[in-house]
């Protein structure tokens, strides 16, 4: 990443100009594959038998067939995290149930049959 500078926009205001000397960009080409490489180990850390992990660009989804499971995944996923010293935003993670997805399913459905 030599030569790569950056700055923080906030509202009208932005901080001074400075060089970016480790990190990939998020959206570059390699950002997905190393992320997926990185967290590689969260997907090993669910019984298979009620509950996936899939890694998906920059995102983890948990999938489990009950909220108390849900729940112990979410909290394995967060120490392995801490672990590679991240954190999980919860600004920007949600919770949909099987409901959620039959309408979802069912809309899908609904509007692709339209022509």
């Amino acid at each position: 990443m030599a030569g790569c500078f950056a700055y923080v926009k906030w509202y009208d205001s932005c901080s001074v100009v400075f060089n970016i000397c480790s990190g990939v960009r998020q959206g570059a080409v390699l950002s997905s594959i190393l992320f997926a490489i990185y967290v590689d180990d969260i997907g090993k850390l669910c019984d298979p038998k009620h509950e996936c992990v899939l890694l998906y660009a920059g995102d983890i989804f948990l999938i489990s067939a009950s909220v108390t499971t849900l729940q112990n995944l979410l909290s394995v996923c967060e120490n392995e995290l801490n672990y590679l010293d991240m954190l999980i935003n919860s600004k920007k993670s949600s919770c949909i149930s099987d409901q959620d997805i039959k309408k979802f399913v069912q809309t899908f459905t609904h509007v692709t049959a339209v022509r």
